[in-house]
């Protein structure tokens, strides 16, 4: 029965069977982004990973590579913390970004060499990009409008210093 027990609590360990599904570490933001808008990529991870600054990006028609290099540090705190990177703009389309980790202080010099060991983190994220919404600033009938409103107000003003 102990045995029993052993096994029961192994499987219900497993994600596969405990019904918990982790969320993607990977995480692009912001939610509406047109081809003006800074692209940040949030890694959700670890927070004793060392993380360095630098990155790279290789940008495949609409496939993304996205690399950075981490160092594991001891001992670890628990939780998860989002360590942040801006990629810049792109132009309008639909994309997927796949981010990598690769072990080391720094980048390496050629990070897509097939000897550079890279461990992928999450699944790839899709995207869009759009075209920046145009925001009419001088329509002809919205200073029509103003026009009417301030001729009103005009008109109320002057009525009440006339009494």
């Amino acid at each position: 029965m102990k045995k029993f027990i052993i096994a029961l609590l192994l499987v219900s360990s497993l994600t596969s069977f405990s019904g918990y599904d982790f969320p993607n570490p990977v995480e692009i933001s912001p939610s509406n982004i047109d081809t003006q808008t800074e692209i940040q990529v949030g890694l959700r991870i670890s927070p004793c990973r060392n993380i360095s600054e630098d990155f790279f990006i290789e940008v495949d028609g609409s496939n993304i590579v996205f690399i950075y290099s981490s160092v594991g540090t001891s001992p670890c705190p628990p939780g998860l913390v989002v360590f942040s990177y801006n990629i810049g703009t792109l132009p309008v389309g639909h994309y997927s970004i796949t981010v990598f980790e690769t072990y080391g202080i720094e980048l390496p010099d050629d990070p897509l060499d097939p000897s550079v060991i890279l461990t992928q983190l999450g699944t790839p994220v899709s995207f869009g990009v759009s075209t920046p919404r145009s925001v009419p600033t001088l329509n002809l009938n919205g200073i029509i409008a103003m026009l009417f409103i301030i001729m009103v107000f005009a008109f109320f003003a002057a009525k009440t210093r006339g009494t």
